[in-house]
C-alpha cells in the first residue's frame, strides 16, 4: 500500500496507526520511507557538483536523489518472507553531520521478521510521474529547465510505482498549506528547546518543493485509478482531518 501525501500532512503518523491498528487485527504490517532510499552524504555532495546549475539537486528531497535501486532491492523481499525469516530496512538519518543527513551504517539498520501481510510505503512523491515540459511551464515560469531536469529523473521511480497493489492519496486543496504545517512544526520544535528553522529558512525550504505540489498531485490523480486500480483520495483540511468524502 503506497501512502503519497505532502510534507507535513502526517503520513509518517497515519503509518504507524495503520501499523498498530492492523496489528490488533492478526495482520502483520511494516512502514517503509522512501526518505530512508536517499542517497548516502558522498553521492549526494558528488550529485550536487555534477549539477551545479540545478538548486533542485544540491539537498535530498527531490527526484535523482533516492537511490532507485535500494528501494526495489528492499521491496522486493518483504512480500514473500517466509515464517522467521528477516529482512533489513535502510535507515537514513536526516540529523546527522549537522542536519545535512546521511545513510546510516547497514549493520545499524531495521531488522523485520517474516511473514508480512501489508507493507505500508509512504513518501512525499511516491508514484509521481514525469508530466512534460507543457504542464510544467505554467507553474515554474523561468525555471523551466531546471524542473524539466527533475520530471526527466521521476521516469526511474516507476518501479517503485508497479510495485504497488494499491495507493491511498492524500491532498490538500491549497499547497501553501504545506508552508504552513512546516512553519508549525519548526515552531513546535523551537518550543521544545532544539535548533529550529526561521520563519524565512522554511519559506525558502518550502518554496523549492511548492511547484510540484501544483503539477504532480493532479496528475497522479488522474493516472493512477486506471494504473493501479485499487486507489483512493482523501482531501485534508488545514487541521489535517479528511475533509469530505473519500474518493476511490
Amino acid at each position: 500500500l503506497g501512502i503519497n501525501g505532502p510534507q507535513g500532512a502526517g503520513k509518517s503518523t497515519l503509518g504507524r496507526a495503520l501499523e498498530t491498528r492492523l496489528g490488533e487485527r492478526g495482520v502483520r504490517a511494516v512502514g517503509v520511507s522512501i526518505d530512508d532510499f536517499y542517497l548516502p552524504r558522498k553521492l549526494q555532495v558528488r550529485l550536487g557538483l555534477q549539477h551545479l546549475e540545478n538548486p533542485l539537486l544540491q539537498a535530498r528531497g527531490h527526484a535523482g536523489t533516492h537511490d532507485v535501486p535500494l528501494g526495489s532491492r528492499t521491496l522486493d523481499p518483504l512480500a514473500g518472507l517466509h515464517p522467521g525469516q528477516f529482512a533489513r530496512l535502510p535507515v537514513y538519518d536526516k540529523s546527522a553531520l549537522a542536519g545535512r543527513g546521511d545513510r546510516m551504517p547497514a549493520d545499524q539498520w531495521r531488522a523485520v521478521q517474516g511473514p508480512l501481510d501489508v507493507v505500508l510505503v509512504e513518501g512525499w512523491m511516491l508514484a509521481f510521474a514525469p508530466v512534460g515540459a507543457a504542464a510544467l511551464a505554467p507553474h515554474v515560469g523561468r525555471q523551466l529547465a531546471v524542473w524539466a531536469q527533475i520530471d526527466a529523473n521521476l521516469a526511474a521511480y516507476a518501479q517503485w510505482t508497479r510495485r504497488l497493489d494499491a495507493v491511498l492519496h492524500l491532498t490538500v486543496d491549497d499547497p501553501q498549506q504545506v508552508a504552513e504545517w512546516r512553519i508549525d512544526a519548526e515552531a513546535r520544535v523551537r518550543q521544545a528547546g532544539r535548533p529550529a528553522l526561521t520563519h524565512a529558512e522554511v519559506m525558502a525550504y518550502v518554496e523549492l518543493f511548492l511547484p510540484a505540489y501544483r503539477v504532480y498531485p493532479q496528475a497522479l490523480a488522474a493516472r493512477l485509478p486506471v494504473a493501479v486500480g485499487r486507489y483512493g483520495q482523501v482531501r485534508l483540511g488545514s487541521d489535517r482531518l479528511p475533509h469530505g468524502s473519500c474518493r476511490q
